[in-house]
């Protein structure tokens, strides 16, 4: 089992609080700074869209909250404006993740359950061949509002919902990372 994560050229460890950490900071910060530029001069509303998503991830895990909030909220303003639910939906993930990462656990917990909400309600069991757009977002939502309740010492519902995580994941890269927070939870939760 890994908790290392590498998106393109950032590396990043899941440490023992279940959090990001850029194997390199001067690598990431650089990185934010070339995705300002290119946010900066890009005429594409989609692809400036990518852009802030990636820079609200990148922002978070280097503890420049208020900057990926502000990157979190302007790609969910470009995907409202192109219709672009799947990707409004994922910057909704990043915003709670933000208000994660700044003890706002009200505001992360009640916008990861309308996530789990939304990935669950198109879900037709009685027609299993129609696949919802939202449902491939429903183990990362799980782990998402996961690490929250793990934040706040919950760390019974933290298990649970890490669980949920890996019960509905089918082939996911981030297999080993939902049984690594799995794995630390039940730790905590025995006292260790």
């Amino acid at each position: 089992m890994s908790n290392q994560v590498t998106l393109e050229t950032i590396a990043y460890q899941i440490d023992s609080d279940l959090r990001e950490v850029p194997d390199d900071l001067q690598t990431t910060l650089a990185y934010i700074e070339n995705l300002e530029t290119s946010a900066a001069r890009e005429q594409d509303h989609y692809e400036q869209m990518k852009l802030y998503s990636e820079l609200s991830f990148y922002c978070r895990i280097v503890m420049q909250l208020d900057e990926a909030e502000r990157y979190a909220y302007s790609a969910i303003a470009l995907a409202h404006d192109l219709l672009d639910k799947r990707t409004r939906l994922v910057n909704l993930i990043h915003l709670a993740q933000i208000y994660q990462w700044s003890d706002a656990y009200i505001a992360c917990d009640r916008i990861l359950e309308q996530v789990i909400d939304a990935c669950e309600a198109s879900q037709d069991a009685s027609r299993p061949e129609r696949h919802n757009p939202f449902s491939d977002y429903l183990p990362l939502t799980y782990f998402s509002l996961g690490r929250s309740k793990f934040d706040q010492g919950d760390f019974a519902v933290a298990s649970d919902l890490f669980q949920a995580a890996l019960d509905v994941s089918e082939e996911s890269d981030d297999l080993d990372v939902y049984q690594y927070a799995l794995e630390i939870a039940q730790l905590r939760l025995t006292g260790l």
